[in-house]
């Protein structure tokens, strides 16, 4: 049996404890998925109610899925403006089961759930797939959406090669320079706010 928790909001204690235990676990480790963005995804564009649910399973494998419902829909948070989204960790399938059932348990609005940008090598879509009926729910995969991505290992070089940043990287340099700093885990918090304040 799969022990679930519902966390009613970002800031819950041990939240952000069982999200990075999670996350490194998951077949999907990244930014966009991070306790950091996903809250401050949230404040800056959130919309309906935010259930955010966390499990363990019995081989001791931990999974959350963060979702919001709007109008009778349920979507996973950060829908809209994240690359790649997902279910957070690798718990197994009963134990997804289990979150989503208490998630759309007692919904008298409900309609379905819209799961956007899942990575084309996430387990998560063959999941849902096989999950759906149980759940009386009907799978439908709708499209398939391209999501670039850089291979900054390669180097400046590589990334400088894309005309539009070329320009843009002229510009910055006419203008007072540009400065590139490389920063993961709890940096990367302190960053987000004045990210998302330029892009409201």
């Amino acid at each position: 049996m799969s022990e679930i928790t519902r966390y009613p909001e970002f800031g819950a204690p041990g939240l952000a404890e069982h999200w990075q235990r999670s996350l490194h676990d998951g077949a999907t480790d990244c930014v966009f998925l991070t306790h950091a963005w996903q809250r401050v995804w949230w404040a800056c564009y959130g919309r309906g109610e935010l259930v955010l649910l966390g499990g363990r399973d019995n081989a001791d494998r931990t999974m959350l899925l963060p979702l919001f419902f709007d109008q009778g829909m349920g979507y996973l948070v950060g829908s809209g403006a994240s690359d790649y989204l997902d279910c957070v960790g690798a718990g197994s399938d009963e134990l997804l089961a289990a979150l989503l059932e208490h998630a759309i348990a007692d919904r008298e609005d409900f309609l379905g759930l819209r799961f956007y940008h899942l990575p084309a090598a996430s387990p998560t879509p063959a999941r849902l797939a096989r999950l759906a009926p149980g759940l009386g729910l009907e799978y439908v995969h709708e499209e398939d959406w391209i999501a670039p991505r850089m291979d900054m290992a390669a180097g400046a070089d590589a990334a400088l090669a894309k005309r539009s940043i070329r320009r843009h990287h002229r510009y910055f340099e006419a203008h007072g320079g540009v400065d590139v700093a490389h920063v993961r885990g709890p940096e990367i918090a302190a960053r987000l706010d004045p990210f998302f304040a330029q892009h409201r």
